[in-house]
């Protein structure tokens, strides 16, 4: 009984999605043709003098489609490249690095978690790790089979897929921000000017120095 209720749920599931797709897939276009209008209108306003603080900094948040991110951070990552899914990297990525001026520079640095490559390299082994263990406990049910040929997974599966498999999703998501991170700063590296990569590398030589 429970087999059939699960396959009628599924089935009505899915000839709802057949039927909405095409409308999500106009509403996908629709939007992009606003979002390019809105970049279009932003940037060729963004140095106007009547545009005021509140507008500007809500209009690079619209820019990067979150408002977790500032218009500092944005508007910097704009002057490094025009590849708008770096815009999306920043995003993801923002709660590992942070934009702060050194030498006279304003640049993205990594906040202190994520600081060194070990650090970095730890963070994404823990949140594999994590996505590994909650996925392998949303199927537990089905590998309980394996043990228990009588055993019957279907009403365990319905109770540990939407507890244990979003928290897994969850943790392969903050795995790929510090990722993002990642791309963002190499973005910046490869953007830095020579004088600059010289002045970096100079500093590095004289923390080796005893």
């Amino acid at each position: 009984m429970a087999f059939e209720v699960i396959t009628l749920a599924t089935c009505a599931a899915v000839w709802k999605l057949h039927k909405e797709l095409p409308e999500i897939f106009a509403g996908r276009k629709k939007s992009l043709r606003e979002e390019a209008e809105f970049a279009d209108k932003f940037l060729k306003r963004v140095n106007d003098a009547d545009l005021s603080a509140f507008a500007l900094e809500r209009g690079y948040q619209a820019l990067a489609g979150s408002r977790a991110v500032r218009a500092k951070g944005v508007k910097h990552l704009l002057s490094l490249t025009d590849d708008p899914g770096l815009l999306h990297d920043y995003v993801d990525g923002v709660s590992h690095i942070e934009l702060k001026e050194d030498a006279g520079l304003t640049r993205f640095h990594y906040k202190e978690k994520a600081k060194t490559r070990r650090q970095r390299n730890w963070l994404k082994f823990q949140c594999n790790a994590m996505y590994a263990v909650f996925f392998l406990f949303g199927l537990s049910p089905l590998i309980m089979v394996w043990f228990r040929k009588d055993f019957e997974p279907l009403l365990y599966l319905l109770v540990s897929v939407p507890v244990f498999v979003p928290l897994a999703i969850l943790c392969a998501a903050d795995g790929l921000k510090v990722e993002s991170a990642e791309r963002v700063m190499a973005v910046q590296e490869a953007a830095k000017p020579m004088a600059d990569r010289d002045l970096d590398a100079t500093a590095t030589i004289q923390e080796i120095r005893p």
